[in-house]
Protein backbone atom coordinates (compact mmCIF):
# COMPACT_ATOMS: atom_id res chain seq x y z
CA UNK A 1 0.00 0.00 0.00
CA UNK A 2 1.51 3.46 -0.97
CA UNK A 3 1.49 6.55 1.60
CA UNK A 4 -0.85 8.52 -0.35
CA UNK A 5 -3.58 5.36 0.51
CA UNK A 6 -2.16 5.59 3.53
CA UNK A 7 -2.38 9.83 4.32
CA UNK A 8 -6.31 9.45 2.12
CA UNK A 9 -7.41 6.92 4.71
CA UNK A 10 -5.76 8.90 7.60
CA UNK A 11 -7.72 12.13 6.61
CA UNK A 12 -11.20 10.33 5.86
CA UNK A 13 -10.74 8.49 9.64
CA UNK A 14 -9.64 12.18 10.88
CA UNK A 15 -13.12 13.51 9.44
CA UNK A 16 -15.22 11.06 10.78
CA UNK A 17 -13.53 11.65 14.07
CA UNK A 18 -14.07 15.37 14.35
CA UNK A 19 -18.09 14.74 13.47
CA UNK A 20 -18.51 12.61 15.73
CA UNK A 21 -17.13 14.87 18.58
CA UNK A 22 -19.15 17.51 17.50
CA UNK A 23 -22.31 14.87 17.20
CA UNK A 24 -21.62 14.39 20.72
CA UNK A 25 -21.27 17.25 21.88
CA UNK A 26 -24.09 18.80 20.86
CA UNK A 27 -26.01 15.56 22.27
CA UNK A 28 -24.31 16.60 25.55
CA UNK A 29 -25.44 19.89 25.65
CA UNK A 30 -29.44 18.43 25.10
CA UNK A 31 -29.38 18.14 29.15
CA UNK A 32 -27.28 21.70 29.56
CA UNK A 33 -30.67 23.88 30.45
CA UNK A 34 -28.45 27.08 29.03
CA UNK A 35 -27.90 25.40 25.51
CA UNK A 36 -29.59 27.70 22.63
CA UNK A 37 -30.92 25.85 21.08
CA UNK A 38 -30.72 22.29 19.60
CA UNK A 39 -31.55 22.38 16.12
CA UNK A 40 -29.75 25.77 15.52
CA UNK A 41 -26.92 24.01 16.84
CA UNK A 42 -27.21 20.85 14.47
CA UNK A 43 -28.09 23.25 10.95
CA UNK A 44 -24.79 25.04 12.51
CA UNK A 45 -22.50 22.34 12.70
CA UNK A 46 -24.28 20.20 9.53
CA UNK A 47 -23.01 23.55 8.00
CA UNK A 48 -19.79 23.23 8.48
CA UNK A 49 -19.35 19.84 8.25
CA UNK A 50 -20.70 20.06 4.51
CA UNK A 51 -18.35 23.13 4.05
CA UNK A 52 -15.41 20.84 5.35
CA UNK A 53 -16.63 17.94 3.05
CA UNK A 54 -16.73 20.14 -0.14
CA UNK A 55 -13.25 21.43 0.29
CA UNK A 56 -12.00 17.73 1.03
CA UNK A 57 -13.92 16.46 -1.92
CA UNK A 58 -14.61 18.56 -4.44
CA UNK A 59 -17.98 18.16 -3.96
CA UNK A 60 -20.81 19.87 -6.49
CA UNK A 61 -23.59 22.25 -4.38
CA UNK A 62 -26.48 19.92 -4.53
CA UNK A 63 -23.80 17.16 -3.52
CA UNK A 64 -23.07 19.28 -0.49
CA UNK A 65 -26.83 19.55 -0.04
CA UNK A 66 -27.33 15.99 0.52
CA UNK A 67 -24.49 16.25 2.91
CA UNK A 68 -25.64 18.84 5.17
CA UNK A 69 -29.60 17.82 5.04
CA UNK A 70 -27.64 13.90 6.15
CA UNK A 71 -25.22 15.41 9.19
CA UNK A 72 -28.79 17.44 10.36
CA UNK A 73 -30.73 14.86 10.56
CA UNK A 74 -28.08 12.69 12.23
CA UNK A 75 -27.30 15.45 14.77
CA UNK A 76 -31.17 15.82 15.61
CA UNK A 77 -31.43 12.17 16.34
CA UNK A 78 -28.78 12.04 19.04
Amino acid sequence: MNWFKILEIMKNVLSLILFLLVVSSVSKAKDNVYFFKVDEACWDMAYHYSLHAAEEYGLTGAQRELIMEEAYESCLEW
